[in-house]
Parts: structure tokens; C-alpha cells; sequence
């Protein structure tokens, strides 16, 4: 009787079970269920999850189905998947070069898993329908989602990171012995900026490494705007082990100017960041420069001499080129200097005639003391006298002696530079005078000694006329500001209906309503507590007050200014900063 009664339950309960499912077949079956096979994905789930999603450790496809499901719909990071393929949907050779897939565990497709319009071999396009086929094993490397919560792929934009263990670089082992250290003195060889790049990932060093090898292939030589290279290296001409070098500058961090610089089989050494590009392509990245070529170095083009810096960076006295150099040596990497300053040469080479026209009408060429290669200085895209474009190229030429006026910048921390900005606001330095030519214009008397005191400071339309000196008293009322770095059309003598009003400087002048720019002085407000009480982006109610104002008389916006200002006051109210003649008191009491 007992069993007669289990067997009708069962059978009720079989009945139950089959009309729930039936009545509700348009509901997907669970992710995890065994018979879960919604387009073409999924199969027996007894094969182990393994793999870390990483280059060195992938998942397997279990892994993948396993991350596919924790994520969701919404996709996650990118990792990297092994498999091998069971299935080709589409490869397409055309317009789009992607291919749709499927990859398991193993070659009979238990747990399968979509690779969605990935491309091919070192996220190249497809170029021929039979670059894959089934059976191959891959090492595919993209973003993970369950696409519509029943289609656990990975998402377009994925590639193939390894075909059969043939990487876009080549085999996937690394052989050879790594040596070096990445300094100047031992330099890595290619195995060694192999591993370097395997550790660092798709993030490039924040540190610098050199990198020794002979160039086996140069895809790539600019000897125009650019002038970089694109060239491979290896531990031996052979080409074992290859490197990519990206767009790099020559010997001595300087452009190519020759195609025939660097050439198939040199020996180079090169300086700059290592990065394992997109997962697949280990590289020195853009910014590097070859530090020796088959044994001939320029350490980075700023290879010191004995010299002697003499100067003080005003008009009335500029730099010599020595003293620029070292001034700049000693700036942060990619700080461009707020101030102008000046300094004197001879043209050692102009790099690019090509900016001549009218489109740019500016100069790129090197300096030095006395016109050689020594202890040279690069001028990047000076505008020529009078702050105004050039009109052909034939107006410098090597062995012209000149004066810059510019801001400078230690780029990438390894080339001292003029300062160049081709964004808003843009900026360009100019010659100040050409073998002792000044392109007509006047300029201001120097003083050498300090302008004005405290107690009957110099008037702007005095200061405008002196131009330059070490240490000056100014007073006029605050009438404005500049916004951006062209001073004739950057002044601005309103606040009401400005979206952005410049914290970095004032403009002053002798009379309180005053609109005309030649009859005003900006006033550089350096960080801290100058710049804050001083601004009027967050003190507005400073326009057509009062200033007495001591700092450096000098260029600033490529008009007389003062720059480095250290003490104001306001209203004859306000101070801020330190007041040269208090504190000269206070020492004197002291002793």
C-alpha cells in the first residue's frame, strides 16, 4: 500500500513539474544549469576553473564562464582567455577584419564560450579566411560579459593575444639570458626588456631604462615635423627576441633630420619608459631617444662641459647659453617657467625650415656660446623680431647671434627647451634682436640698480619706459587682468559676464578707468599667499583700488611687467607678502 502510494506522488509531482516548465518556455534556463546551451554556450560544468585572467596566467574557459557570470551584463576589465576553437561563425576580410568564434576547454566543446568580432593575431585585422580554424589553440584577450544574461563572451574589441603559442612578437618564450641593470652604465639587453615589460604590463614605467641591441628592422623613419623612428632591436642581428622601439629621437635626444641616420644592423643603445603595449607589445614608448649609436653617445644631447654661466636672464642682461642650460637642468620635468626670460647665442643648425610659411611663421633651431656643438641649447618654434611670424626661410642661418626672449621648459626632464604651447591658451618665444638688430623696435633703458622706493614709488608709465630692473617700486590701481598669452588681445578690463576670470596676474596702470593695454603693466601672481589676496577671480572688489607693488622689473607677456613680486599693499591698507625694508630693519636690530 506504501509503495503504491509513493508511485502516485511521484507521478503527480513529475506531472507538476513538467506543466510548470512548459507553461514558461520563454524564460531562458538558469546560467548554471547542465543543459544550458543558449547560442551555442555552455555544456558540462565539471571541468575545474583555473587561470588568473592574467598574461602569464589566463583563464581557461571554465574560468571564463565562471567570471562571465559574477559580472553580469555590465563588462568588466579585460583578461585574458585560453581555449581552443570549436566553432567559426564569421571572419570577415573586408572593411571590419574581425572574426566570431567559439572556444572550450578542450577540442570536443565542453563549456563553450563566444569570442565576439575579435581580431586577429596582434589585434590586427584578418586578412584571410583561413588565419584561424578549428582546433586551434588561442590566447584571446579582451572584456568579459554574459550579453543579455544568457551569452557569456568575450566582447568586441578583444584580439588574439597567442595562436597556437606564436605571439605577434614571436614564440611566446622568451630565451635567452636577461642581463643588465636599465642604467646608463649597464644597460638592459633585450631579454631583460622583455622581462621588464612582461612585469610591467599596459602600464608604462614611471622610471627611464636604457636598453642595448641591434636594430633588425626601422618601419619607420620621420625627418620632418616629428623627426622620430619606429624601429625593432634584438640581442643579435638575427633578430632573436625582437623589441619595438616607438617613435624615439636620435643620438643625443635630437629629431632625424637624415634617413640615413640609423641604419639595419647598428648597435644603439636607447633611453625611455618600457611598456608591454595593449598586452602584446613590449616597447620603449614614445619619448625615448638613442643614447649611443655603434658606440658614439651625446648623453641625451645636454652632455656637460666646463663653462661658465654668466648672466641674469633680463633683457638688459641675458643669459649666456651655459647659465640657460642650467637654469632649465634644474626646472621639473614638463614645468614650463611661468616668467619670460632672456638669454644670448650663436646658431649652432636650424632644424626646421619647414615652419617658415606663413601657415606657422616660426623657427626651431639650436644655440651654443660660441656656435658649436657644445653645451648646445634647443629653440623650439620661436617666432621671429618684433613677436611677429616669418615670412620665408632664409632669414637664419648658422652662425647668426641672437637674443631669445621665451619661457623655458626641461622637457620630459632630459632637454632643456624653449616653451611651446600650440593649445589654448597658445604661446610662442620671439627673437629679441638678430646680429645686433632689433627689427626696429625701441628698447626700454635699462636700470641696473632698483626703481623707485617705498615711500615715492615709480609711476607705471615710468616703469613702462625703464623696461628691466632687478628690483622695483611700483604704484597704479588694479584695472584688469590677461586672459590667455597674447597680451594685445588678452586684456580684460571687466568681471560682470566673464565665465572665467585668470587667477595668475593683474593688470595695472596710472589711471583708474584705463582700457588702453599699452598704458598697462601686468603683474605675475606667483602661488601662495601673493596670488591668493591678489586675484581677482576670487577678489573682485579689488578692481580700481590702489597698489603699491615691489618685485622685478621685466618682460611678462612679452611687454614690461613685474614678475616674482613679493610684498603689495592695497588701499594703503592691505599687505601681504614680506616688506624688503621691514625686514632689512629687523635684521639690523638683530646683529
Amino acid at each position: 500500500m506504501k509503495k503504491l502510494y509513493y508511485s502516485i506522488l511521484a507521478l503527480v509531482m513529475m506531472t507538476l513539474t513538467v506543466t510548470t516548465f512548459t507553461s514558461c518556455d520563454d524564460v531562458p534556463q538558469p546560467y548554471d544549469s547542465p543543459f544550458y546551451n543558449e547560442n551555442g554556450n555552455g555544456g558540462e560544468d565539471d571541468i575545474e576553473a583555473t587561470g588568473e585572467g592574467t598574461q602569464a596566467s589566463p583563464f581557461n574557459v571554465a574560468a571564463a564562464l565562471k567570471k562571465a557570470k559574477e559580472t553580469g551584463t555590465t563588462e568588466s576589465e579585460e583578461f585574458y582567455v585560453e581555449g581552443y576553437i570549436t566553432s567559426i561563425s564569421e571572419i570577415d576580410t573586408g572593411n571590419f577584419g574581425n572574426a566570431t568564434y567559439i572556444i572550450a576547454d578542450n577540442k570536443e566543446g565542453t563549456n563553450k564560450f563566444t569570442i565576439y568580432r575579435g581580431m586577429g593575431l596582434g589585434n590586427k585585422k584578418f586578412t584571410k579566411s583561413d588565419e584561424i580554424k578549428i582546433g586551434d589553440k588561442v590566447i584571446v584577450y579582451g572584456k568579459i560579459v554574459n550579453f543579455k544574461g544568457n551569452t557569456p563572451e568575450m566582447t568586441q574589441g578583444n584580439y588574439i593575444y597567442s595562436l597556437n603559442g606564436t605571439t605577434a612578437g614571436g614564440n611566446t618564450d622568451i630565451k635567452g639570458e636577461a642581463k643588465g641593470t636599465g642604467t646608463k652604465d649597464d644597460p638592459f639587453n633585450v631579454v631583460a626588456a622583455l622581462q621588464k615589460a612582461a612585469e610591467t604590463g599596459t602600464t608604462e614605467t614611471t622610471e627611464e631604462y636604457y636598453v642595448e641591441g641591434y636594430i633588425t628592422e626601422i618601419s619607420e623613419l620621420n625627418t620632418s615635423n616629428f623627426g622620430n623612428a619606429t624601429f625593432t632591436i634584438a640581442d643579435d642581428k638575427e633578430g632573436s627576441n625582437k623589441f619595438t622601439i616607438y617613435r624615439c629621437l636620435s643620438l643625443g635626444n635630437k629629431m632625424f633630420t637624415k634617413s640615413d641616420e640609423i641604419k639595419k644592423g647598428d648597435k644603439v643603445v636607447v633611453c625611455g619608459k618600457i611598456v608591454n603595449f595593449r598586452g602584446n607589445t613590449p616597447e620603449i614608448t614614445q619619448g625615448g631617444y638613442i643614447y649611443s649609436i655603434n658606440g658614439t653617445t651625446a648623453d641625451g644631447g645636454s652632455t656637460d662641459t666646463q663653462g661658465v654661466a654668466s648672466g641674469s636672464g633680463t633683457q638688459a642682461d641675458p643669459y649666456n647659453i651655459y647659465a640657460v642650460l642650467q637654469y632649465t637642468k634644474g626646472l621639473a620635468a614638463d614645468k614650463p617657467t611661468d616668467n619670460e626670460v632672456y638669454f644670448k647665442g650663436k646658431v649652432v643648425s636650424v632644424t626646421d625650415n619647414n615652419n617658415y610659411g606663413t601657415e606657422f611663421g616660426n623657427a626651431t633651431f639650436y644655440v651654443s656660446d660660441d656656435g658649436t656643438e657644445t653645451n648646445q641649447f634647443y629653440v623650439y618654434r620661436i617666432l621671429y623680431l618684433g613677436n611677429k611670424k616669418y615670412e620665408s626661410g632664409d632669414k637664419l642661418k648658422k652662425g647668426d647671434e641672437v637674443v631669445v626672449c621665451s619661457r623655458v621648459v626641461n622637457y620630459r626632464g632630459n632637454t632643456p627647451e624653449t616653451y611651446c604651447s600650440t593649445k589654448e591658451p597658445t604661446y610662442n618665444g620671439y627673437l629679441v634682436s638678430l646680429n645686433n638688430q632689433n627689427g626696429g623696435q625701441t628698447d626700454p633703458t635699462p636700470v641696473t640698480g632698483p626703481l623707485g622706493t617705498e615711500q615715492n614709488p615709480a609711476s607705471v608709465a615710468t616703469a613702462i619706459a625703464t623696461g628691466t630692473a632687478p628690483q622695483a617700486w611700483v604704484k597704479g590701481y588694479i584695472v584688469g587682468y590677461v586672459d590667455g598669452m597674447t597680451y594685445s588681445t588678452g586684456c580684460k578690463f571687466a568681471l560682470e559676464g566673464e565665465t572665467t576670470i585668470a587667477n595668475t596676474n593683474i593688470l595695472i596702470s596710472d589711471s583708474q578707468r584705463q582700457t588702453d593695454p599699452t598704458k598697462c603693466m601686468p603683474i605675475q601672481l606667483p602661488r601662495g599667499n601673493i596670488r591668493s589676496a591678489l586675484n581677482l577671480a576670487n577678489n573682485p572688489g579689488l578692481l580700481g583700488q590702489e597698489i603699491v607693488i615691489y618685485g622685478e622689473l621685466a618682460s611678462y607677456f612679452s611687454v614690461p611687467g613685474i614678475t616674482n613680486p613679493s610684498y603689495a599693499k592695497v588701499a594703503n591698507q592691505m599687505e601681504v607678502g614680506t616688506n624688503p625694508n621691514t625686514s632689512q630693519a629687523a635684521a639690523r636690530r638683530r646683529r
